[in-house]
């Protein structure tokens, strides 16, 4: 699905609406920023900090054998993070895009953004 040698943050996750926002900043070797979302969020296991990603959608036995649950949606996928790593998301989808906007604009995707005073 993608793969990038950027650093990635966790940089929002609404457990109300089970989405998970990773956001890659603009820096001195990289003029956009880029956004990965996951929808229908039901499990994470993944640092808060990621330094290059490469995501990709794994069989359901590879996550029961390293994480067994009998309580899993059929309809679920599992997207991991990395070959190299044990990092997943049990999500219904993924997407990601990329574009100019700030660091702190808000993103493409229709993620809510939580301002607390």
């Amino acid at each position: 699905m993608l793969r990038s040698e950027r650093e990635f943050r966790q940089w929002i996750y609404c457990v109300s609406h089970r989405t998970l926002l990773l956001r890659s900043l603009k820096s001195d070797a990289w003029a956009t920023r880029m956004d990965v979302v996951f929808t229908g969020v039901s499990e994470l296991c993944a640092p808060t900090t990621l330094r290059g990603i490469e995501i990709f959608e794994a069989p359901r036995s590879w996550l029961d054998s390293i994480w067994p649950r009998s309580d899993r949606a059929v309809a679920d996928r599992v997207f991991r993070l990395s070959s190299s790593t044990d990092d997943f998301i049990v999500a219904a989808t993924a997407g990601w895009h990329e574009d100019a906007l700030g660091d702190f604009d808000p993103s493409h995707f229709s993620v809510p953004r939580l301002v607390w005073d």
